[in-house]
């Protein structure tokens, strides 16, 4: 996912900026606090937690940068996603059939 958003944006000459969080929801605190101190144009976020990234996307939202989500959607109550992006991973896990 992160290759196809870095050679679209390429396409409009936009910079993406791939990070992992290695499902550590600190981490990825510390990520979203970095690109709000970058003055990133928007996130784009497979949150590490889904409730307790709600604090981290607030704070961007109050800076005046869009997030999205993909794959894990962030379920807090405080949180102000702009579209979340789902995959079916059982329909991708899915094995052809031997001939």
């Amino acid at each position: 996912m992160g290759n196809s958003m870095k050679d679209e944006a390429a396409k409009q000459g936009a910079n993406v900026i791939l990070t992992s969080a290695d499902l550590s929801v600190a981490r990825q605190q510390g990520q979203v606090t970095d690109f709000i101190s970058k003055r990133v144009n928007a996130i784009v976020l497979c949150p590490a937690d889904s409730k307790a990234i709600g604090t981290s996307i607030a704070e961007a939202h109050a800076a005046g940068i869009p997030v999205f989500t993909a794959d894990i959607a962030a379920i807090s109550g405080g949180d102000s996603v702009i579209c979340h992006v789902a995959t079916d991973n059982h329909a991708g896990d899915a094995k052809p059939d031997k001939p």
